[in-house]
């Protein structure tokens, strides 16, 4: 009877070894996946930084960059050493003598832990990262709100050309710097625009633009009228 107590004591014990060994294999395999997905979003972050790499100071973008290059690291260390490891070692804080279901949770508490440090490290890198992406939106949105009023007062300064042409050949000097000042506050908002960075800049190069049209145009209606 002894003996018989004995065997199946040491089968239990082998039976939960073995669930608790395929709870952790399940737990790091669902954690590979989760790594794969951090590090999409890491290389995701790292292009859009990229982009931006002309339009941020280099010490921001620098910023952005060692984030994630970090965050990486971290991350392939996770997938070629630390899980491997975890997953070598076998279960911990399993007692297998205990009744009732194990608790995967506590399977592998590092497994756990090293996944929180994982997204922190992640998020860390993507807050650094939104303040570069914010500098784009803003810009976006500047243009999205802006370019349509540039593109009207370019199409108004180019149809005051024929009526500003009779006004140079009058020698009407006003009204020619009237119009050149346009065209120069043009080239001031088409090179912010280019420039693609400063969000406040263009819209007030547009206002600027706009205006000096406006003054152009009226300027050249009244040398109109006196020719």
């Amino acid at each position: 009877r002894v003996v018989e107590e004995l065997c199946a004591a040491v089968d239990k014990v082998v039976q939960r070894r073995a669930e608790a060994q395929q709870l952790l294999s399940a737990r790091l395999q669902r954690s590979m996946l989760g790594v794969v997905k951090l590090l999409e979003r890491v290389d995701l972050l790292a292009g859009q930084c990229r982009e931006l790499a002309d339009v941020v100071e280099k010490e921001e973008l620098d910023k952005c960059m060692n984030g994630c290059s970090d965050a990486k690291a971290f991350l392939e260390r996770l997938q070629s050493k630390d899980l491997l490891e975890l997953k070598s070692a076998g279960p911990v804080g399993v007692d297998f003598e205990a009744e009732g279901k194990i608790d995967e949770d506590r399977i592998s508490p590092q497994a756990t832990a090293l996944m929180e440090q994982a997204h922190e490290i992640v998020a860390r890198a993507e807050q650094i990262g939104d303040k570069l992406l914010r500098v784009k939106r803003q810009f976006q949105q500047a243009v999205q709100e802006e370019q349509g009023k540039q593109e009207a007062a370019r199409e108004a300064l180019q149809k005051l050309q024929e009526k500003a042409q009779k006004c140079i050949e009058e020698g009407m000097e006003d009204i020619v710097a009237l119009v050149a000042t346009a065209w120069e506050r043009q080239q001031e908002a088409e090179d912010v625009l280019l420039a693609a960075k400063d969000a406040y800049g263009y819209r007030s190069a547009v206002t600027a633009f706009v205006a000096a049209v406006a003054a152009a145009k009226d300027g050249v209606e009244r040398g109109d009228e006196e020719l």
